[in-house]
This record gives C-alpha cells, structure tokens and sequence, in this order.
C-alpha cells in the first residue's frame, strides 16, 4: 500500500466491498465490520495519473512475476526440502 493510497482512499470501504481474494473467485474472504457509516465516491481518485501509474506499475509487477516468475526458487527449494528431511531423519 503506497501512502499515495493511505491518503487518498477509504481502505476501508474498498476491503469491505470485496468477496473474495482479487483473482481468486474460489476463495472467500471475510473482512471484520469495521463500523462503516460514511460511504466515500473514489471517481476522483481513479482518474488521477498518479493513481493511473500505480495501477499499471502494480500490473507489470504482477505480469513479471507471472511471466518470469522467481528465477532461483526451484533451487532454493530443493535445498530447504532435503534440509527438512535430512533433519526428520535424525
């Protein structure tokens, strides 16, 4: 969450308005009430440039992790793996 965010939208309103986990339909989410009364209209908000280049930033990071993923983590596995189960065989 950038402060840009903090500072410009409810947080609040936005996580209760969701139902599930953003690209995961599958998964429900339950957000506590958090006594809500004054609903807030982020028109304004969505057609900032600042908030416009966040969004796309946010987008290519997720595209880059999808596309590249984490080059090196198989390996790391691996290694933790064999680690767990050297130390269960003790």
């Amino acid at each position: 969450m950038t402060p840009f965010m903090i500072v410009n939208a409810n947080m609040a309103q936005i996580n209760a308005s969701m139902l599930h986990r953003p690209g995961h339909p599958e998964i429900t989410v339950t957000i506590p009430d958090l006594g809500l009364t004054k609903s807030h209209r982020h028109s304004e908000l969505l057609s900032t440039m600042q908030f416009q280049n966040l969004l796309i930033a946010k987008r290519e990071r997720c595209t880059d992790i999808l596309d590249i993923g984490h080059p090196g983590v198989k390996k790391h596995l691996v290694l933790v793996i064999r680690m767990l189960e050297d130390e269960l065989d003790k």
